[in-house]
């Protein structure tokens, strides 16, 4: 499996969004009101507006608990089986994703010829849920509803942008942003991206570090490639039901629909040669260093490529060590704050999704705020040897360096439930009435 990561590529420079759900103020009416050990909704202060960010607030909003948000947008992205379970668990539209079901692969070497046909069509069958082909502004424009659309079920959000977060206290659930403005809630979720500063602050910092890869990311209308005879045999009756993957040892290209397969998605990951490209996915690029870097493929592969426009973009690929756990106190991190996912296995909005998704499930009902911290260490034990797996999957299988059986990650991958197993979990520890 290869895709995109979440908000991985969130560039420093730029202040996360917060959702504050309703956070008690640090001073003023409310502020010393004693009901640490009522079952009141609690308070969420989500920090980071991204997938993992917009998950958590819609999941804590259907569990019946007040929250405030954050935004991103992007290019296409995979929902795996396991993130489309999870996104049923919160009520989502397909319509609305204008997703494509991945029905089929077809690989092909870099002259062109044809490797082999992969059927898909299984995995429906097998897990009951669609792999979806989608693009990730129509996926953040998704979560976004279900965290933040008044028809819904729940008090609604409120969505603070670009507020710098420039503290957190985990032990007494205090926010600070860079303005001064403080907020204390119940919980707080440090949902701000790879570049985390929150996960700084409770975890210490941890550098990144390259992988030696770099990505060029674009679109192009399907209509372009289909009206032009010379390029690669991309599309049956005019459309496309899957991913085609072009590969040899060093470099591989990643094509599949989106928006309901009038777009098609590249991902073009290659050796890290960049004296001149930032860290952040945003880094303009063009359709000329994308032939340039594969002018030794086939005519009718790079034919396909000069057909994209003015939406390139390159971003080098980062890690940073795991921190110990996922929670402290009060705190709790979530997608790439939490687990930076590398695109080999298109995990990245997977795993934030189940975070988010596993925080509601474990926050669901009458909930004390002393619960708190015994709750978000159970969603430690939920999500990290699961999500910090699913990374170290995504390393192993960079380009040309997998071992892996891909049949066998596929079925660890797709194969959980994380609303089950949240419950599961859930049902093991005694919490008191209050």
């Amino acid at each position: 499996m290869t895709g995109t990561s979440d908000n991985t590529t969130t560039p420093p420079p730029k202040a996360p969004d917060v959702v504050i759900a309703n956070g008690r103020p640090k001073s003023g009416p409310g502020a010393n009101s004693d009901d640490t050990n009522s079952s009141k909704p609690l308070k969420v202060l989500v920090v980071g507006a991204g997938i993992g960010g917009l998950s958590a607030a819609a999941s804590l909003r259907q569990a019946g608990h007040h929250s405030r948000i954050a935004n991103e947008i992007g290019a296409a992205i995979h929902v795996g089986v396991n993130a489309s379970q999870a996104l049923d668990f919160l009520g989502y539209d397909p319509a609305r994703l204008q997703g494509v079901d991945c029905e089929t692969m077809t690989m092909y070497a870099p002259d062109g010829s044809k490797l082999r046909d992969v059927r898909h069509d299984w995995v429906k069958k097998t897990y009951k849920s669609p792999w979806v082909l989608t693009h990730r502004a129509d996926l953040h424009n998704e979560l976004k509803f279900l965290a933040l659309d008044p028809s819904r079920p729940g008090k609604v959000p409120v969505l603070h942008l670009s507020s710098r977060v420039s503290m957190v206290d985990p032990a007494t659930g205090m926010l600070e942003l860079e303005n001064g403005q403080q907020h204390i809630g119940d919980i707080i979720v440090g949902a701000d991206g790879i570049y985390s500063t929150t996960r700084d602050q409770v975890v210490g910092s941890m550098p990144l570090y390259s992988v030696g890869e770099a990505c060029y990311r674009f679109t192009i209308p399907v209509g372009k490639i289909a009206a032009d005879p010379e390029c690669l045999s991309l599309l049956s009756n005019g459309s496309m039901t899957g991913m085609a993957l072009i590969i040899e040892p060093a470099r591989r290209m990643i094509i599949y629909p989106c928006r309901n397969g009038q777009l098609l998605n590249f991902v073009c990951m290659h050796p890290d040669t960049h004296d001149n490209v930032s860290q952040n996915w945003n880094s303009m690029a063009t359709k000329e260093d994308v032939l340039n870097e594969y002018k030794d493929w086939a005519p009718e592969i790079t034919k396909v490529i000069s057909h994209a426009e003015d939406d390139v973009r390159c971003w080098r690929l980062l890690q940073r060590p795991d921190p110990p756990k996922f929670n402290e106190g009060r705190f709790c991190l979530v997608g790439d704050a939490a687990h930076p996912m590398l695109p080999h296995q298109g995990q990245g909005g997977g795993q934030a999704i189940e975070d988010g998704v596993a925080l509601g499930v474990l926050f669901e009902g009458a909930v004390a705020s002393d619960d708190v911290p015994v709750l978000l260490d159970l969603y430690n034990q939920v999500r990290y040897q699961r999500a910090t797996t699913v990374e170290r999957l995504s390393r192993e299988a960079a380009v040309g360096k997998s071992k892996l059986r891909p049949d066998a990650v596929q079925r660890y991958v797709f194969g959980h439930s994380v609303v089950e197993y949240a419950k599961h979990a859930k049902s093991s520890v005694f919490l008191a009435p209050k």
